[in-house]
């Protein structure tokens, strides 16, 4: 069957849902199958005792903590590969596909099912935005289907960067050369038993999410009742009216919708996907020839840095969230704003020791579409480098407030730790301390813009100082 019932058919067996969000989805599908899994295992203690485990490529930060407040233990199993080094000339030219799933362990986690311990599915993210925004090839999504096909498991994708991988499949994955974006998709699509996709990505659109499943497919066998006539497309829509409303008066409104319809199809074009590229080259190769630690080749929406390489010669350990410090520095400084999607954003304190291996030690700088000019990204690399240059300077964090919350990284409290010495690259604050009151963070902060400014004209001698100054617009 099809992604999207038409007719009587998607009020009988709804397998399409438009939500506000992604995470939205994700939420309607998990909850559905936690009430399923429960109600089919619970038993007596209402299957407390049973570990309902989901593999997958990378659980995003939304994903994973909606798989672990429904009951499941997101398992990331990322290849082997992905950390390994990449040269800056190779650019442009070869891409090794870091973002696939090691399928040996895969088939490791599926055979390992008991009584006790069950995989209600299979998870892949295109592309890979925990493992550095990675992409997948389609050797891996073949093979990933082929592996749960034989165990009989439901196969998804977080497709939220769907035509970003296409983009790799067809530069750089032999026998994809010559076709077309829309082609490559559809060929993606073959082997799924579903997906969803937060639409502010590859829908192009401000809001808005989508979640399909194949009728009648391996999803909707295994999670509907026959015996009753319980369709879980059923149960899915009901949870969609009951908290956000139906697809077209409070999953999403029309003016949305139609923004979405566009996007999705601008998002395939090829110009567009070239651009996003050249973009994350451009700024990952800037930041390599400065000796920054990146992971090489960066994806198509983002480039990343390597904390722990980038703190390599300062001792430290994950819970210092030495990544966070960074992006309070360089936000403080030179107003530029970064993502820590490592310990901190991850919980690596709260997991257990086999689940920390699943914990990469990174901070995101998305690009966003259609936004910065070359100018923005020589205003950022300059940045970074200088704070590079300083590392031992930057301060530890300190959680003080909802270090158990899920997504955390959203609304916990945090506190910096000085580091002992002031930052040599800094005035004085007049105590010592390398903590700056507002006031001296805008003075600091002029004083450096000119020495950013410096670096920059050298790469961009059309940048305006005035304009630059603020860094608001970064």
């Amino acid at each position: 069957g099809g992604f999207v019932n038409g007719g009587p058919a998607q009020l009988e067996r709804p397998n399409c849902f438009i939500a506000p969000q992604g995470r939205c989805c994700e939420s309607l599908l998990f909850q559905t199958m936690q009430e399923v899994m429960t109600a089919r295992y619970g038993g007596e203690d209402g299957g407390k005792g049973i570990e309902f485990v989901i593999p997958s490529n990378g659980f995003f930060d939304t994903t994973h903590a909606n798989a672990s407040a429904h009951g499941f233990h997101a398992l990331n199993l990322f290849t082997d590969h992905l950390l390994q080094e990449f040269s800056v000339d190779e650019l442009g030219m070869s891409n090794p596909f870091k973002g696939v799933m090691d399928t040996k362990r895969l088939r490791e986690v599926l055979e390992s099912q008991s009584a006790t311990r069950v995989v209600p599915m299979v998870l892949l993210t295109v592309t890979n935005n925990t493992a550095a925004g990675q992409p997948v090839s389609m050797a891996n999504i073949r093979e990933v289907a082929a592996i749960a096909a034989e165990f009989d498991v439901p196969f998804f994708l977080d497709a939220c960067r769907f035509a970003e991988n296409a983009l790799f499949v067809q530069q750089y994955e032999a026998g994809f050369r010559g076709w077309s974006i829309p082609r490559i998709v559809t060929e993606m699509a073959r082997y799924i038993d579903g997906f969803w996709i937060s639409l502010k990505k590859d829908g192009l659109a401000n809001i808005g999410g989508i979640m399909c499943f194949r009728d009648k497919g391996v999803f909707w066998r295994k999670f509907s009742d026959i015996d009753t006539g319980r369709d879980v497309g059923c149960v899915i829509k009901e949870k969609q009216i009951l908290n956000y409303g139906n697809d077209s008066y409070g999953g999403l409104s029309g003016r949305d919708i139609l923004a979405a319809a566009v996007g999705l199809q601008e998002v395939v074009k090829q110009p567009y996907l070239d651009h996003r590229l050249q973009q994350t080259n451009e700024f990952a190769g800037a930041l390599v020839r400065a000796g920054v630690p990146v992971v090489m080749p960066p994806g198509a929406h983002a480039v990343y840095l390597d904390m722990s390489r980038f703190f390599a010669d300062r001792e430290s350990c994950f819970d210092d969230f030495l990544g966070v410090g960074f992006t309070l520095e360089l936000l403080r400084i030179y107003g530029v704003r970064a993502c820590e999607l490592g310990p901190f954003a991850f919980e690596w304190d709260q997991k257990s020791e086999e689940d920390r291996k699943g914990v990469l030690n990174l901070v995101r700088f998305a690009i966003p579409r259609n936004a910065y000019s070359s100018e923005h990204l020589s205003y950022a690399a300059a940045a970074v480098i200088e704070l590079f240059k300083h590392r031992q300077c930057i301060p530890s964090v300190k959680i003080v407030r909802g270090a158990n919350l899920h997504l955390r990284h959203f609304q916990s409290g945090l506190r910096p730790v000085p580091v002992e010495a002031p930052m040599p690259y800094i005035c004085d604050s007049g105590d010592g301390s390398a903590v700056a009151s507002a006031s001296w963070a805008r003075s600091l902060h002029r004083e450096h813009s000119q020495h950013v400014l410096d670096l920059l004209q050298n790469a961009a001698p059309n940048v305006g100082t005035e304009r630059r100054l603020g860094g608001a617009d970064l």
